[in-house]
């Protein structure tokens, strides 16, 4: 007798490799292509994990963006802030490897957990069919 599968959790979860896939592209694209530069915590906005940096693109210009860090941060400290030259204020973040590579890491998991449980035939919670 075969094993019983469960074809949506599968389905979902080859919906989120298609979009593992896509993020694991336009990151390593990310990676290859941005600029690194020294930054500074100016402040902190909401706790150590949401600080203001500041710091100087390849063309001059001094900006300070609000980010976000997996590690915590005290005002004063240098970051290494990581960028790209065509649009610094909305593509600047803590180069960290937590920071680059968390949500990633969480969104295999997650595809892993939905695409194992459909090929194993693990219902739903609240799933009635027997």
């Amino acid at each position: 007798m075969r094993p019983a599968r469960n074809y949506l959790a599968f389905v979902i979860g080859a919906c989120l490799l298609l979009a593992l896939i896509f993020c694991v592209t336009a990151k390593i694209e990310y990676l290859t292509t941005s600029e690194i530069t020294k930054g500074k915590v100016v402040r902190l906005n909401s706790g150590v994990h949401h600080p203001e940096v500041s710091f100087e693109a390849r063309d001059g210009q001094i900006y300070v963006l609000s980010m976000s860090s997996l590690s915590g941060v005290n005002p004063g400290e240098s970051v290494r802030v990581r960028y790209t030259e065509d649009d610094p204020v909305t593509s600047a973040s803590i180069d960290s490897l937590a920071d680059i590579w968390m949500g990633i890491l969480l969104l295999a998991i997650l595809t892993a957990c939905f695409i194992v449980g459909g090929m194993r035939g693990l219902p739903f919670k609240g799933d009635t069919r027997e």
